[in-house]
């Protein structure tokens, strides 16, 4: 990435980002525990929680190894070969299509 290429407006948008999730855990939350399955609901987020915890150290991790600003698509690509990539690139766009289809 060229210096100064990351300015305030990007670093706000990425933090909206980052807090995206709380927002849905704050308003999916009260409904899970009176529609969902009881007991059940905080070991589902629990188990969630593991989930991204693992997700994230090994993230953080790989970020030293891969200087590319192309999202995941860099990150597999590097660890798993270019088709792998190719395909988890795909498929994220196809989500994207289809989340802005519905919403």
């Amino acid at each position: 990435m060229a210096a100064g290429s990351l300015n305030a407006r990007h670093v706000i948008f990425m933090v909206l980002a980052a807090a995206a999730p709380m927002a849905v855990v704050v308003a999916i939350m009260p409904l899970a525990f009176a529609l969902g399955n009881g007991p059940g609901t905080p070991g589902t987020f629990l188990l969630a929680a593991v989930v991204l915890l693992l997700f994230s150290v090994g993230y953080v991790r790989a970020v030293p190894y891969v200087r590319n600003a192309g999202a995941f698509y860099a990150y597999i690509a590097r660890g798993l070969g270019r088709p792998l990539g190719l395909v988890a690139a795909y498929v994220a766009a196809l989500c994207t299509r289809l989340t802005r289809r519905r919403g």
